[in-house]
């Protein structure tokens, strides 16, 4: 499937979904602080509309980001709608919430027992078809600068020597998961998780690299989608 394809499908999906409105191009424009020639540019499909732009547009229509992509005939595989344009989509693991606040306790992880979801390839920043991915729903606020409460991120599993300071990981400390950013302290032999939030009282989880033998990484996020409600 070609990109220019799906740009061009979900461009006339932008435009229709204007129309219902009764929005011209420029009221779309203000809605989304953008100009109006951007605005026909992602209608005209001249312009890729990524995934953080799809979630503020089904906000603001007041419909599920699903709408702006071809039907499928089957879902997990690829499809041909009635536009004849194609769309790429799989089933990804999906275990539930991870807390972006305080630490939530969950149950390990066992591919057995986890829920499906299925995710297009188009939103999967180079990711697209890996099955070692792990989706799960942010709960809470301390990353909510990047990726607010609400949200889908993908995990994928990492090796910690490979990890920079500043990535977007879900670790566990006891079984307890949460998300932040990873820091390593060689001078001080710590290793840091800091929120990253509007909220000031969120603060560093702070872990002895000696004495850290509690604590697990379960994967680097490697794709948040965000959600604007």
């Amino acid at each position: 499937m070609l990109k220019l394809e799906l740009n061009k499908y979900i461009g006339m999906q932008i435009k229709h979904f204007r129309e219902v409105k009764n929005w011209t191009q420029d009221d779309l424009a203000a809605e989304l602080k953008t100009t109006r020639q951007s605005v026909s540019r992602y209608e005209n499909g001249e312009r890729k509309a990524n995934q953080d732009l799809l979630f503020n547009l089904a906000s603001i229509f007041d419909i599920k980001v699903d709408e702006f992509f071809p039907p499928r005939q089957e879902a997990g595989s690829f499809g041909k709608g009635k536009t004849g344009v194609m769309i790429n989509a799989i089933y990804y693991m999906y275990n539930g919430s991870v807390a972006a606040g305080l630490p939530d306790t969950i149950e390990a992880v066992f591919e057995d027992d986890l829920d499906k979801i299925e995710v297009p390839d188009y939103l999967m920043n180079g990711y697209a078809r890996n099955k070692d991915v792990l989706f799960m729903r942010v709960n809470g606020d301390s990353m909510n600068n990047i990726i607010p409460h609400g949200s889908l991120i993908g995990i994928k599993d990492w090796d910690v020597n490979n990890l920079k300071n500043n990535d977007i990981v879900v670790f566990s400390d006891n079984g307890e998961f949460s998300m932040k950013r990873y820091i390593k302290d060689d001078k001080n032999k710590r290793i840091i998780f800091r929120p990253d939030s509007s909220d000031e009282s969120f603060s560093d989880i702070t872990f002895d690299i000696e004495d850290s033998c509690d604590l697990k990484i379960l994967g680097k996020v490697i794709v948040s989608i965000i959600n604007y409600d």
